[in-house]
């Protein structure tokens, strides 16, 4: 009997039968030599069991990471997990991410994981531009199915602060009088404003109703009003600066008006 067993000898068949127990791909040549006359009857079965192969299996959670909306100039951050849920170590040689505004942090690689342990890694999103980013974290290792991916989105919130009228013409007001009109801030865009300061600038102008800081989410808007009360006659011209957080900052109406003096004509009745 021969065979492809390296180093190997078959074991010497017992009386009656004979057998051999292999792991792998294995072929034996059997011959059989008889100095007997008569009928051989040879009967037999082989069978082979592959060694089971311990593989790796690297897992990312959360499968996906949503960061909601972040106003520009700001970030969130978030916490993802790689675990090797496989039966041999895995070794993660590359972790980054793709898309502007997403970066990753915590992973100095290699890194190498036994069966059933684990590792975090930080995803951070600041946006630079408004609007909706998607992008993706791809960990590269030795896992047979890298790299392990999962998705990122998130949008980019800016404020946008309106102001209607952009410029206010009082016209002709009596010297010792007061006028007013009113003025309208929308916040246009998608976060939060925060208008910060109001200055009115020009002799006899000046503001009513407005409180700062003040907080305009959204969408709102709210309302106050400019005076003109003019001490002397003559044109003025100024402005009102309001400052906030908004990239359009400051926001600036133009003021005008003109103080008159009254002129009463005395006659002498006879």
């Amino acid at each position: 009997m021969e065979s492809n067993f390296v180093g190997d000898r078959l074991a010497k068949p017992a009386p009656g039968g004979l057998s051999q127990e292999f792991l792998g791909s294995r072929w034996i040549k059997l011959a059989l030599i008889l100095a007997l006359v008569g009928t051989v009857s040879l009967v037999g079965c082989a069978s082979g069991v592959s060694p089971q192969v311990q593989q790796m299996q690297l897992v990312i959670s959360p499968s996906a990471l949503s960061f909601g909306n972040v106003s520009l100039g700001s970030s969130s951050t978030q916490t993802v997990t790689l675990i090797n849920s496989g039966a041999a170590s895995v070794t993660v040689s590359q972790a980054s991410v793709s898309a502007a505004g997403f970066s990753n942090n915590g992973l100095t690689p290699p890194l190498t994981l036994p069966p059933g342990q684990s590792s975090t890694l930080t995803v951070r999103f600041a946006p630079q531009a408004a609007g909706r980013a998607t992008g993706s974290l791809s960990v590269v290792s030795n896992d047979p199915h890298s790299p392990t991916m999962i998705a990122l989105n998130g949008a980019g919130d800016q404020a946008q602060l309106s102001v209607i009228p952009t410029s206010v013409s009082f016209g002709d007001v009596a010297v010792g009088t007061l006028n007013t009109q009113t003025i309208t801030l929308i916040n246009s865009g998608t976060a939060n404003v925060i208008i910060s300061r109001a200055t009115p600038s020009g002799n006899g102008f000046s503001t009513t109703g407005l409180t700062v800081p003040l907080t305009l989410s959204a969408g709102q808007r709210t309302s106050f009003n400019v005076a003109f009360a003019p001490t002397n006659a003559g044109s003025v011209t100024g402005s009102l600066s309001l400052v906030s957080d908004a990239p359009n900052s400051p926001s600036t109406i133009a003021l005008s008006g003109t103080g008159v003096t009254s002129t009463f004509l005395l006659t002498a009745s006879p």
